[in-house]
């Protein structure tokens, strides 16, 4: 017997003042949110009217309104609050306006003064919404990488320090410029994180005044004092950061969505991230040079766009030899060291894979499903059976304890619309018919009465939740196909909630049942989902993969951060692959590569010859570390290793 419970359309009058309630509050919040978050921004507006009443506008006043401009950007990307920066925009004008300053600063009406920022300000926001620039945040630099910026810092001057003698005369600047920011893109590649600039760029600085040496980049700033120059080095490294930050760094450039899915050659997906920050760069830094170089000639002015130009073209190889050396050196020595165990080829390819201990012997076997229709159970490398199951399996394996029994059973779906079970040898248990390829099965308590279900969902656009036997207990209905089903506390009130993604477009948790309890949006359809706790906080994570080419992260229904990936993220595990104690974040992506995250931090990319169909994550060996376990289109199954 089914129960659609979606089709209750009669809801109790308790559940329906509670919606309204939750209503009223959700705009209540809103309106709470902007209220406070707007503090800030007119606390900065206050600030930058004070530096402009109380200061000469000289460097250090310039600088200070620079940096209070781009703090302004990065709260506004922190808050992801829209309008956070024409607030700002209003008030600093307004503020100026009041305190007679506007003439000092442009020489214009407060009116076109009010007309510029806020111009200024719309093009910000425009520009954050239409990149979708992910949550700012801010993340330690390790003692490895502050090496590698100190080494790439310390390159740069030694090379400006031989090139000194060297006179070119008006090119001198812009050339001086172009390898200076050759360099900073390097270390920026290498390192990838905020602040990556502003530490080289502080380091350079320190280590001419410590030298009391000259270089050619010493021709910017003639006048300046060795304490003004690190501080023009901070403004312009938070410039050029800023500008990275605002664009979206892998979102903007993944507009080239006709590349996706291995049409060209896989090296040059991760060349267009480092593109994006190449241009970046080439525009920012340069400009933000001659904001400050008051004393430069004016023939200058005249080869600046040509200097642009050629910065950009200079990023091009910069970017595409940083990109090689991470990936080869550097991701398996600063990240993660990871490398292939052992590779195994079957007769078809991989559709699914699972590491699980499922003759409680204390020993971990591995569950492979191969679209030759069967299911192979290895153990230490060695066959132990295989299950002819009638027809290919589903992406994704249920691995547990069902019912009252200690026992563990494999619950897999097929294409031909069965969910089968198994028990530990491969010998069947039972099996339901649905008709329709049956795409993601999972097990869990879902009802929270201490017994573990069997979820499933497929083609039939329908999520099935049974009981040990076949037995429905629920479904629940959606506008397409379920690509991916999961189940866990995710709300951290010690009971488990059901989370679902679907073709829909949807990710959506329910609770006690068919209770929805949240849901997100993504652009595309919802192609894998994984839960398990990746910042150590004793809370669960839910991590969610698209087809619109992003891999967000959702605490409690809150994304918490979310990057965007060439291809897409199509299959997904958690687990503490470098055995710290920590969860790591693996996918598989449709560039044909596996990639390890340490929360929204990219750390390790692993090249397939096809795409990877699934990921899993455990001891293989029975060594006491973890593996990476995963399958692709070319019919191999591959083992990656600390």
């Amino acid at each position: 017997m089914r129960f659609n419970v979606k089709k209750t359309r009669n809801k109790p009058e308790k559940e329906v003042n509670r919606n309204q309630s939750i209503v009223q509050s959700k705009y209540a919040n809103i309106i709470y949110s902007y209220i406070v978050y707007s503090i800030i921004p007119i606390i900065l507006s206050i600030a930058s009217v004070a530096i402009e009443r109380k200061m000469p506008l000289d460097t250090i006043s310039l600088g200070m309104i620079i940096f209070l401009g781009v703090f302004s950007v990065f709260y506004r990307l922190y808050t992801q609050k829209k309008g956070l920066l024409i607030t700002q925009a209003i008030v600093f004008s307004l503020l100026l306006g009041i305190a007679e300053q506007y003439q000092k600063v442009i020489g214009y009406s407060i009116f076109q003064l009010i007309f510029l920022v806020l111009i200024s300000s719309l093009i910000f926001e425009a520009v954050i919404y239409m990149s979708k620039t992910q949550r700012f945040k801010i993340s330690l630099f390790s003692i490895k990488e502050i090496f590698v910026m100190i080494i790439f810092a310390s390159t740069n001057f030694i090379i400006l320090l031989l090139f000194s003698t060297i006179n070119i005369g008006i090119y001198t600047i812009p050339f001086t410029i172009i390898f200076s920011s050759m360099i900073l893109m390097m270390t920026y590649v290498l390192v990838d994180k905020f602040g990556t600039i502003v530490f080289s760029l502080v380091i350079y600085s320190f280590v001419i005044m410590w030298s009391n040496e000259t270089t050619l980049l010493d021709n910017l700033y003639p006048n300046y004092s060795e304490i003004e120059r690190i501080f023009i080095a901070l403004i312009i490294g938070l410039f050029a950061e800023c500008i990275i930050a605002v664009i979206g760094q892998k979102n903007l450039i993944y507009s080239l969505r006709s590349y996706r899915y291995g049409y060209i050659k896989n090296s040059y997906y991760q060349s267009l991230d480092a593109l994006q920050i190449a241009f970046s760069l080439s525009f920012s830094l340069p400009c933000m040079a001659i904001t400050f170089a008051n004393t430069i000639e004016k023939d200058f002015l005249s080869v600046m766009p040509a200097g642009i130009v050629l910065s950009a073209c200079g990023f091009v190889p910069v970017s595409f030899i940083a990109l090689e050396i991470k990936e080869s050196v550097l991701y398996n020595t600063i990240h993660i060291p990871i490398r292939m165990l052992w590779k195994r080829e079957f007769p078809k390819w991989i559709v699914c894979c699972a590491i699980e201990d499922i003759d409680n012997d204390g020993k971990n076997e591995y569950i492979v499903g191969c679209a030759d229709n069967y299911l192979y159970c290895f153990r230490d490398g060695n066959e132990i059976w295989k299950k002819n199951i009638g027809n290919v399996a589903s992406p994704q394996i249920g691995i547990g304890k069902i019912g009252n029994d200690d026992q563990i059973k494999i619950v897999i779906g097929t294409y031909g619309g069965e969910i089968i079970c198994l028990d530990s040898c491969g010998n069947d248990l039972w099996k339901i018919k649905l008709g329709q390829w049956i795409w993601s099965v999972t097990i869990g308590d879902v009802n929270n009465d201490g017994v573990n279900e069997v979820i499933a969902g497929g083609m039939d656009d329908i999520i099935h939740v049974y009981k040990d036997g076949g037995e429905e207990l629920w479904s629940e209905s959606f506008d397409s196909w379920i690509g991916c089903c999961s189940v866990a506390d995710v709300d951290g009130d010690g009971n488990n909630e059901l989370v679902v993604g679907s073709n829909d477009t949807t990710f959506r948790c329910f609770k006690n049942g068919s209770y929805e309890l949240w849901r997100a949006t993504f652009g595309e359809w919802v192609t894998c989902c994984a839960v398990g706790d990746i910042d150590n906080d004793g809370l669960i994570e839910v991590v969610v993969g698209s087809s619109d080419g992003t891999l967000r992260c959702y605490k409690n229904g809150l994304e918490l951060w979310r990057t965007t990936i060439i291809g897409g993220p199509g299959a997904l595990a958690i687990g503490d692959v470098d055995n710290d104690g920590v969860n790591e974040i693996v996918a598989g992506c449709g560039d044909h590569t596996v990639r390890v995250y340490k929360g929204g931090k990219e750390v390790w990319i692993g090249r397939l010859d096809r795409y990877p169909d699934c990921i899993a994550i455990g001891d293989i060996d029975n060594d006491g570390k973890n593996e990476i376990l995963t399958g692709d289109w070319y019919s191999y199954l591959i083992c990656f290793k600390l």
